[in-house]
């Protein structure tokens, strides 16, 4: 709750209040622009609105800007804060003497968590601005009870209803197919838009299908000619090639004979060298009576007959290298000759063209058959979603209007009795009516509305309500009366003005009393002096 609201700027510099009713009182004469609406907005300003910035610009201009220091207290803990008008966009949160700068965002969400709200709630300036209803706001015609600000929409006066009493979850996942499905229509025109796809009507989808149809049929035939041919191209291949294959398997095989023949001539070869003398020397050791001369003169012979061997291996080398080599070029020309077979045989040019262009043909009259299936089937579950949302819609609402129902009539019975016709909130899908019924005079309009707010005190999380005495203006005294005795029992905090206490009664002056946190008047207005008074102006 609010605790207090200290400013420089106001006659009463400390405004206290407590849990319940809590008053600003004017003068017996009921004298208007003394602030009385200004201080109920600096109130709203506290709360994280911003209102009294645009609303109260001639405070403002006469007076400066304000500092506002204010307390809040949540579960028995204090928390302090500042907020100025020159910086109203941020909030200063006094934390054991250390001043830590918070966005107002920041500082509402703070609000919010320590007020009960969750993710599927209402923001908490959402809640509050419909029902502090300050002169200048434009937020109190009974008719119209639950706008915001003049010209709000109903889908978000709907949606505010269904999450201010817990209904939202109930919506949430038809809401989010409902998105999904907005995000899809969206790209199908931007696909149509940017020149993608073609856009079709009826006459020209069910044609595109039968071109499509046509598409598949010649390019089925095609496929069946490719694979004539493709057989075709295998037996004229198989029939050149196969004499080439047989005259390049005879050469493989005089290669291989070769190949051996040389390997032995290599190993003849080395086999062939001479034995060194020094060995001879060696066996001299063993047999001390050889003749080493005889020996020598065998081993020579062998060397000279080995030499003529050497020489005809030799040659027999080369010309198995020569052989080889030929029999390796008769190869590679054999291989050369079937590619040039292969290579011979003339490509489908023509029948490859008429499948390419079938085929960028089929892609574009598919995408545009496909894109139109999909916008059907958009528009389709687009339909289904808005039968299921507006009846589960309809539904809820139904069930707040008759919870609402049910305390205005409670309420309706407080402020004038049972036999006066209670007001009735009527809800539907497109709108919303306040109906006043044949009782629809100002000052019982202003009290329906005024039954209405305290039926949502009772029975949502708004945290606050803000009166001024236009609300009051027009309604007869004896119900006045009533009111404030229903609003003196609210554990919730109800801010409200109201001036001429003297045409109350003694029990209601005592409890106007008892709740005031400001008296003002002409002679003491609320920021010190009243600039529409030429003995006042500065």
């Amino acid at each position: 709750m609010l605790k207090n609201i200290y400013c420089e700027k106001l006659i009463r510099k400390e405004l206290i209040f407590k849990k319940g009713l809590n008053t600003i009182l004017g003068p017996k004469n009921g004298a208007n622009s003394i602030g009385k609406s200004s201080v109920l907005m600096l109130i709203d300003f506290v709360f994280g609105g911003d209102d009294f910035i645009t609303l109260c610009k001639d405070v403002i201009s006469k007076v400066g800007h304000l500092n506002i220091d204010f307390t809040f207290e949540f579960d028995g803990k204090s928390y302090n804060f500042t907020r100025k008008t020159e910086t109203h966009s941020s909030v200063i949160f006094k934390s054991n003497e250390e001043n830590i700068e918070w966005s107002i965002v920041d500082f509402r969400t703070f609000l919010a968590q320590k007020y009960g709200f969750s993710s599927n709630d209402p923001s908490l300036r959402n809640l509050i601005s419909r029902f502090s209803r300050i002169w200048g706001k434009d937020n109190y015609n009974p008719n119209k009870p639950l706008l915001r600000f003049t010209g709000e929409g109903y889908a978000s006066i709907k949606e505010f209803l269904i999450k201010s009493f817990d209904y939202y979850n109930l919506i949430e996942e038809i809401e989010k197919k409902k998105a999904e499905n907005e995000v899809k229509r969206k790209n199908i025109d931007i696909a149509f838009k940017q020149g993608f796809v073609k856009k079709v009507n009826l006459k020209e989808y069910r044609q595109a299908k039968q071109d499509l149809s046509v598409i598949d049929n010649k390019i089925d035939i095609i496929k069946k000619d490719l694979d004539l041919f493709a057989a075709n191209i295998k037996a004229i291949l198989d029939e050149k090639s196969l004499t080439l294959a047989v005259e390049k398997d005879k050469y493989l095989k005089q290669k291989n004979s070769l190949a051996s023949k040389l390997f032995r001539i290599e190993e003849n070869i080395s086999d062939t060298k001479p034995i060194p003398k020094r060995y001879f020397c060696k066996v001299v050791d063993f047999f001390p009576t050889v003749n080493i001369e005889k020996l020598n003169e065998v081993e020579g012979f062998h060397s000279s007959i080995s030499k003529i061997l050497s020489d005809e291996l030799k040659k027999e080398k080369e010309s198995l290298i020569y052989q080889l080599n030929e029999i390796d070029m008769g190869i590679s020309l054999i291989d050369l000759k079937i590619k040039e077979i292969a290579a011979s045989v003339d490509r489908p040019d023509e029948i490859i063209d008429e499948v390419l262009s079938l085929s960028i043909k089929k892609k574009e009259v598919e995408d545009t058959v496909n894109y139109r299936e999909r916008q059907d089937d958009i528009k389709e579950a687009s339909t289904a979603i808005k039968v299921e949302l507006k009846e589960k819609t309809e539904e809820i609402l139904s069930k707040i209007s008759n919870l609402l129902n049910e305390n205005l009539k409670l309420f309706n019975t407080k402020f004038y009795g049972p036999d006066r016709i209670p007001p009735q909130i009527i809800l539907s899908d497109n709108n919303y009516l306040f109906e006043h019924h044949s009782d629809s005079g100002t000052g019982k309009s202003y009290a329906n509305m005024l039954a209405l707010d305290v039926s949502f005190l009772h029975t949502t999380k708004l945290p606050i309500a803000i009166e001024d005495s236009i609300v009051f203006k027009n309604v007869e005294v004896a119900a006045i009366e009533k009111i404030v005795n229903t609003l003196n029992t609210i554990d919730k905090q109800v801010f409200i003005s109201l001036d001429q206490l003297n045409i109350y009664s003694e029990n209601t002056r005592s409890i106007l009393r008892q709740a005031s946190f400001m008296r003002i008047s002409r002679k003491y207005p609320a920021f010190k002096f009243s600039w529409n008074i030429e003995s006042q102006r500065k």
